[in-house]
């Protein structure tokens, strides 16, 4: 009644490469750092951009960017290896800017926006802090 249908050793092992490549994982952990356009990161929610500036020309920006989008700083500190911005947008969101000093030239940016993570403000920022640089 059925007619039974064989396959050579090779067309099995096509076929079985075929439903099982998808499942291959391809993605992992990088140790480059983020490149200076940001990319937000979806467990954190913070954007993180690395910029071609020493810490203190970064800070310095981040304050700068601050007063320039006319949000209330709330605190601003730093010292040779991290700098911290803490201000709040007109609504009472709160707008967090950490810098960790990478190498003498560049540094680290992240940045957060409301308890979520605004990318799309963050990003504004960030755009208004290399400005600043």
């Amino acid at each position: 009644m059925g007619q039974e249908v064989s396959m050579s050793p090779c067309r099995t092992a096509i076929v079985a490469a075929c439903f099982l490549l998808p499942v291959v994982p391809v993605g992992g952990c990088s140790s480059s750092p983020p490149p200076q356009t940001g990319s937000f990161n979806a467990v954190t929610r913070e954007l993180e951009a690395t910029i071609d500036a020493p810490l203190d020309r970064a800070f310095a920006a981040a304050e700068k960017a601050v007063k320039a989008m006319k949000f209330a700083t709330t605190s601003a500190r730093s010292d040779v290896l991290q700098g911290v911005v803490r201000a709040r947008m007109a609504d009472a969101t709160s707008v967090d800017i950490d810098l960790r000093k990478v190498t003498d030239g560049t540094t680290l940016v992240s940045i957060k926006v409301g308890t979520l993570g605004d990318a799309s403000v963050s990003r504004t920022v960030l755009d208004e802090l290399k400005k600043g640089l």
